[in-house]
């Protein structure tokens, strides 16, 4: 960039493909960071070495960030498929159904009467034989797409499955120590034709991981706990709808259309209600439990990295608790609510935790913040009651008053925070504390007042918008929460299934 370049909130840049859609983009806030994306580089697939004693502490301390921000990723893109899938099946079908079947009914048929709110229409045979196929194409593309579920869910455990053997062989390579939990044995005349301990140990951690890969999530979860002495099974009041979600992807993995006896009594071995009920039922992953269990797996995620960090690094605990905060932000930001309602549940009811009040508060905010989203208005008012919030700063009033929609209390903080901490526009824009009311014409206003432009549409007019504004006598209409419309699975059948 050169000294006297204009400068931009952001930067795209964009190289162009041989045909439609073949396209690629980078984006990115600065411009030397976005010169960085777009640099070529070499790609180095060869495997990290096992780092030295002095520099374990850190670099595991890192590799705990960075695989609980994957995890937060990898959850946000399996989400927005499942929520595309649904919308791109309703729109598909609909163009169809409109424009080849009922407007070209209309078009060329002749209107014979009305029926039980039908209109009936007569074609020639032509018109006829081409609404038949009309129709075969859309029953066609129904089927489709009920293929898709089942391709989704798959995809969803095998995402998973992948951040588990991450996890654990990232942890294994940085201490190889760890091993001494395992029962593996290995032959004398094996060890001999290693030529150093370097290789030696490379090949039993690839062995380590090979067979901690082929066993069954039950026996993964030991594994860990024993591994790095925590527990999980004992205390997760959701390892049943954990279970229960594998077994289900076993059935569907295997073709199996209906809930059969062994799926109920291994469902039932891990505290599953109800499961044995569903036998001879349709094995069905319908939008909402392909939520849940999406859910279900990223809850686990975010406090196993939780809980390994705290027993692993007791004096870096703080950090730990930082981490899941954000890890929770990041997927009430991209509309997760049930997975980070839990998680933040769990962290703001533990005793005895060494985290700094800050962080807590920030907990509670998003707690709050993921309670409403979901439309329990009461949990979140709940959690908001646990603090008197007016004894704390006006970063945190701000985002209080906004939960509590108090539009006349934000307006009057904009100007304070805006001086006083880092809030900018671009935090008023994307958090989701925020979003309830950042359609508000009032607020709007303010923020206008404050910043020079529109929070909805930078490049809109001010005195445009504001007279607009002016002019009509409703208030603009609230988008739409994106609610999953889903509960908080427990282990009772009717909520899981």
């Amino acid at each position: 960039m050169s000294a006297n370049e204009k400068e931009f909130a952001g930067y795209v840049a964009i190289k162009e493909g041989g045909s439609f859609f073949k396209g690629t983009y980078r984006l990115a806030g600065e411009r030397k960071r976005l010169s960085e994306l777009i640099a070529p580089s070499d790609e180095n697939t060869e495997i990290d070495p096992i780092p030295n004693e002095t520099d374990r502490d850190s670099v595991e301390h890192e590799a705990l960030e960075e695989i609980l921000d994957r995890a937060s990723g990898a959850a946000q893109s399996l989400h927005s498929l499942v929520f595309t899938i649904q919308v791109s099946r309703a729109i598909h079908t609909g163009i169809l159904r409109q424009f080849e079947i009922i407007d070209a009914a209309q078009k060329h048929g002749e209107k014979l009467s009305e029926e039980n709110d039908y209109v009936i229409y007569g074609l020639d045979g032509a018109w006829f034989s081409n609404l038949l196929n009309a129709s075969a194409s859309l029953n066609k593309t129904h089927r489709g797409y009920e293929l898709l579920p089942s391709s989704v869910f798959l995809s969803i455990i095998s995402v998973f499955d992948s951040l588990m053997v991450e996890f654990v062989e990232k942890m294994l390579r940085l201490k190889p120590q760890r091993l001494e939990s395992s029962s593996k044995e290995i032959e004398v005349s094996k060890v001999l034709k290693f030529s150093d301990m370097d290789s030696f140990w490379e090949h039993i951690i690839d062995e380590e991981i090979f067979s901690f890969s082929k066993g069954s999530h039950e026996e993964q979860v030991k594994y860990i706990e024993k591994a790095f002495n925590v527990s999980i099974i004992k205390f997760w009041k959701r390892w049943p709808d954990f279970i229960e979600v594998f077994e289900r992807r076993n059935l569907v993995a295997h073709g199996v259309k209906t809930f059969n006896k062994r799926y109920a009594e291994r469902c039932a071995s891990a505290g599953h209600k109800g499961s044995d009920e569903q036998i001879g039922k349709e094995v069905e992953l319908r939008h909402n439990y392909l939520i849940q269990a999406l859910n279900i797996l990223f809850e686990f995620y975010g406090l196993l990295i939780f809980s390994v960090w705290k027993k692993i690094f007791p004096i870096k605990e703080p950090e730990a608790f930082s981490a899941a905060n954000q890890f929770c932000f990041d997927l009430i930001s991209n509309e997760i609510y049930d997975a980070p309602t839990q998680i933040l549940t769990y962290l703001t009811d533990l005793e005895k935790s060494n985290v700094d009040k800050r962080t807590y508060l920030m907990l509670l905010v998003n707690l709050a913040s993921a309670h409403k989203h979901n439309d329990k208005n009461d949990e979140a008012q709940s959690v908001l009651d646990k603090e008197n919030w007016g004894a704390y700063s006006e970063d945190f009033q701000i985002c209080v008053a906004a939960l509590k929609e108090d539009i006349d209390t934000v307006c009057k903080k904009i100007p304070i925070v805006v001086s006083s901490s880092d809030f900018d526009k671009d935090a008023f824009r994307t958090w989701p504390v925020f979003s309830f009311i950042r359609y508000d014409k009032k607020f709007r206003r303010a923020f206008v007042e404050q910043f020079g432009e529109d929070i909805i549409d930078p490049k809109e007019p001010v005195e445009d918008q504001s007279k607009a504004e002016e002019g009509s006598g409703e208030n603009l209409a609230l988008p739409d929460g994106a609610s999953d419309e889903t509960d908080a699975p427990t282990s009772d059948a009717e909520t899981i299934h």
